[in-house]
């Protein structure tokens, strides 16, 4: 339909508009699918929420864009759409080696944990050997087993014996809580900017605002399109993201070379996409590939 004539559609026409192309925009798009697929390997229901915070970045970067073109009103389209794909480009290639360098991190914890375990297991092995031992008596000689060293020592307020934890076990926690807990909040940042740089900086963005700066004469019409708009795509990448996540975490089940390799794939797939992105753009071929 010609853009002219959205000015004076209904607000049930409009919102049917924004649902429709919310759900096709982010799906269709190889860069919205290779971002959150990076963040989202293997993570079960927690990409479902990852998925919910890169729609909601992405909606913001679609509202900067909106605002930008009101403000401006003869903003050239063309050149800023090109100038954006350059950066969603460059973003998913530096988004890609992240989930390399974040899949080594979580192969190196898993490692130690598992060895850690291991070791654990035969001292506490050898430590019921030795109480098991009967003492052997000789005239009025009475042996015992031998004293561990941390039993010829005084108990240190300092030592973590002492205060009822051991370094293997502070170190498997660590080990445990840095596969996790730092990345859970660090995934959360990344899917909100990199959701914020997709829909502000990438042409699709650009164009998925163009039904409502035509409509602006219309206000109910324009909210209408863009709260559709926002809302199907937001829960059309929680699905995705949730989708991807459960099949990835099935595959690998607790296997962690499994689970590494998915992540480094998934990673990988960001980097290529990137850089093709990046040739298309160069040879001028883009909307050929992807109109």
């Amino acid at each position: 339909r010609n853009l002219e004539d959205l000015n004076d559609v209904s607000v049930s026409t409009a919102a049917g508009l924004g649902a429709s192309l919310g759900f096709v925009h982010v799906l269709t798009g190889p860069d919205h699918l290779s971002a959150i697929a990076t963040l989202s390997c293997g993570k079960r229901f927690m990409s479902f929420l990852l998925g919910i915070r890169w729609g909601i970045g992405h909606s913001v970067g679609i509202v900067i864009v909106y605002t930008i073109f009101l403000l401006i009103p003869g903003l050239e389209l063309e050149s800023l759409g090109d100038y954006g794909d350059i950066v969603v480009g460059v973003i998913m290639i530096l988004l890609g080696f992240f989930g390399l360098w974040r899949a080594r991190r979580f192969l190196l914890n898993q490692t130690k944990d598992t060895e850690l375990t291991s070791l654990e297991a035969v001292q506490e092995s050898e430590e019921s050997r030795g109480e098991s031992e009967p003492i052997i008596e000789g005239g009025s000689d009475v042996q015992s087993p031998v004293p561990m060293e941390s039993e010829l020592q005084p108990a240190d307020a300092s030592d973590p014996e002492a205060a009822g934890s051991s370094p293997q076990t502070e170190t498997k926690t660590k080990a445990c809580l840095g596969s996790f807990s730092p990345y859970r909040m660090m995934d959360t940042m990344l899917a909100l900017v990199v959701g914020i740089f997709h829909g502000c900086a990438g042409a699709g963005g650009v164009l998925a605002v163009l039904p409502a700066l035509s409509m602006r004469s219309n206000p109910s019409a324009a909210a209408a399109y863009l709260g559709l708009f926002f809302g199907t795509s937001i829960i059309a990448m929680a699905i995705f993201a949730a989708v991807f996540g459960e099949i990835t975490a099935r595959f690998a089940g607790k296997v962690v070379r499994v689970q590494f390799w998915l992540m480094a794939a998934a990673s990988t797939i960001s980097i290529v996409v990137g850089v093709l992105w990046e040739i298309l753009l160069g040879l001028g071929i883009m909307e050929e590939v992807f109109p």
